[in-house]
């Protein structure tokens, strides 16, 4: 769900579109919550949040994000605004450079799939004037989507 610095008490909670980025006053943040499962105790070697930027014009951007870690997951969908949005932990998991339109793109997330099975929460921001906007899975096209691969 993407959260607006412009309309800050708003809820978008089931808009098709994730967006990040923006000018001073209209900047967008997206929160992303998953679940996983079947992973167990085995440690993840690799997980890769997957995000397909939007095939429409001005979806584009110089930046694709960066993908942050949000420890606290117990925010509401329906309910978040700018105003009442979750704490960012302040490291960078990873980075996506220059999108382009209906381009598929992988975050790193590694980092923070440790605790094996268990809801992970996390949050996309920029500091491009030009957001990045993505499929939620209110969307008609793919939708976000948690890879994790597990050591056997």
């Amino acid at each position: 769900m993407t959260v607006y610095e412009q309309t800050s008490g708003t809820n978008y909670g089931s808009a098709a579109v994730l967006e990040a980025g923006g000018p001073a006053g209209r900047r967008a943040r997206t929160f992303l919550r998953v679940a996983v499962t079947g992973m167990g105790t085995r440690p993840a070697t690799a997980a890769n949040l997957h995000l397909q930027v939007v095939s429409a014009v001005g979806a584009a951007s110089p930046s694709g994000g960066r993908i942050h870690v949000v420890t606290s997951c117990t925010w509401n969908e329906t309910t978040m605004t700018w105003d009442t949005q979750p704490v960012m932990d302040v490291g960078v998991l990873s980075t996506v450079g220059s999108v382009a339109r209906g381009q598929a793109v992988d975050f790193d997330v590694t980092g923070a799939i440790t605790r094996g099975d268990g809801v992970y929460c996390f949050a996309i921001e920029s500091t491009f004037n030009n957001p990045v906007m993505y499929n939620s899975r209110e969307s008609a096209g793919p939708r976000p989507s948690l890879t994790v691969t597990v050591a056997p």
